[in-house]
């Protein structure tokens, strides 16, 4: 989705500096009036980029953000007020681009500027759901409380990340292995045989002349692969930027034997875990899902969400919009049914995201104790096949002399 930069005055006359994602112009214009703005000025481009986001071009890391969380509502709690917290802050701050951006942060405080607004100036960095808790804290007087649950989510998220991480390098190594030891031997092991099968003057069995075919091409149109591949990659990338393309593939994505219930319950458990934060830090459940809408990483799920923010707003209960929407686990569901009856929504959805962090954890050592063996597996066969296909010939001609 494209990047806006826009200018705007604030319900104070102020002039508020940010960025934001948008489909296009209009709909960018009408997200920054639905900031509470009057728009000024909106040009494409973005100033931020990365996981977390860049400053200045410098990178400002998920693991910075967490520090900074954790230190200004330790600062806060022992009765600073926050332009002196953020002073502190800037002295701790682990790297440079941290550092300038917190003196940013400070210099709009000192001016007059909520912290809230002065974060949402850098989307990329502090998320709509950060900026919507900080408004909520400051609201309720409580900024110190509702930055310490900030950073427990952060941590949470961080770990839940780290272990998604870890558990993916020893596939990926072994993927990347093992299509490296396949061009190797089609690129430099095969047409040093190829002079050898020409010399017998014997007809090649089939597997041998599907090796040196393939092994042939592979040599002589490997840039017909690397623009194939690049293409594609190019493509897929332009089509799920669409809005229509986004919400297709994250659909396909969803219907996936086993990464589409991997994919599923990552974002069950952000969704309960992020809605739980919000609601115990006083927002809203419309203004909450809302929020969640752009939160879950999935476009069906966050199509989902938006429909569900209508019904709510017109009556009734959470769960039964949830059901009615069909794409939510029923487990998730249920439990969230229950805390709305027993008047413990928040805490109930801690439980659907701390059920649904172990089902995950659980998944996934699953899924690797399968794709693990079937790669090894995989690996077998096609080296086998390729070795059998290169001695296939040299077996037959000894044959033939006895």
């Amino acid at each position: 989705m494209p990047h806006f930069q826009y200018s705007a005055s604030d319900q104070r006359g102020r002039v508020v500096k940010g960025e934001l994602e948008a489909e296009g112009r209009e709909d960018g214009l009408a997200k920054i009036r639905g900031l509470g703005y009057l728009p000024l000025e909106i040009t494409e481009g973005a100033q931020f980029s990365g996981a977390t986001g860049q400053y200045r071009g410098k990178r400002v890391t998920q693991r910075d953000l967490l520090i900074f969380t954790q230190q200004l509502a330790s600062l806060l709690d022992a009765g600073l007020q926050v332009d002196r917290g953020l002073a502190v802050i800037v002295d701790l701050a682990p790297n440079e681009a941290a550092k300038e951006l917190v003196s940013e942060l400070r210099r709009d405080v000192q001016g007059g500027v909520a912290l809230s607004d002065a974060m949402q100036k850098y989307p990329r960095i502090f998320s709509r759901f950060y900026v919507s808790m900080v408004r909520a804290g400051e609201a309720a007087g409580a900024l110190d409380g509702v930055l310490r649950r900030l950073a427990e989510f952060l941590e949470r998220e961080s770990e839940l990340r780290g272990y998604l991480r870890a558990s993916m390098i020893y596939p990926v190594i072994m993927a990347v292995l093992s299509l490296g030891a396949v061009v190797m031997l089609l690129t430099m092991v095969v047409p040093r045989f190829v002079e050898i099968f020409a010399d017998l003057g014997q007809a090649l069995p089939l597997p041998t002349l599907i090796l040196v075919q393939t092994s042939d091409w592979v040599v002589r149109f490997w840039w017909v692969i690397a623009v194939s591949i690049a293409g594609v990659w190019t493509a897929a990338k332009w089509y799920v930027k669409t809005g229509n393309g986004r919400l297709r593939v994250d659909q396909w994505a969803l219907k996936l034997p086993l990464l589409g219930e991997l994919i599923q319950k990552t974002a069950v458990s952000r969704f309960a875990r992020t809605l739980a934060t919000l609601l115990s830090s006083g927002v809203t459940l419309p203004k909450a899902l809302r929020i969640l809408r752009d939160a879950t990483g999935n476009e069906a799920l966050g199509r989902a969400l938006e429909n569900t923010v209508q019904k709510v707003e017109a009556g009734g209960g959470l769960a039964r919009r949830l059901e009615a929407e069909a794409v939510f686990p029923a487990m998730a569901v249920h439990m969230i049914g229950v805390g709305e009856e027993t008047g413990n929504l928040e805490g109930m959805l801690e439980k659907v995201a701390n059920t649904f962090d172990t089902e995950l954890r659980n998944s996934i050592k699953a899924a690797l104790s399968v794709l693990e063996p079937a790669l090894i597996l995989s690996m077998a066969l096609v080296v086998g096949f390729i070795v059998a296909a290169m001695l296939l010939p040299i077996v037959s001609i000894n044959s033939l002399s006895f």
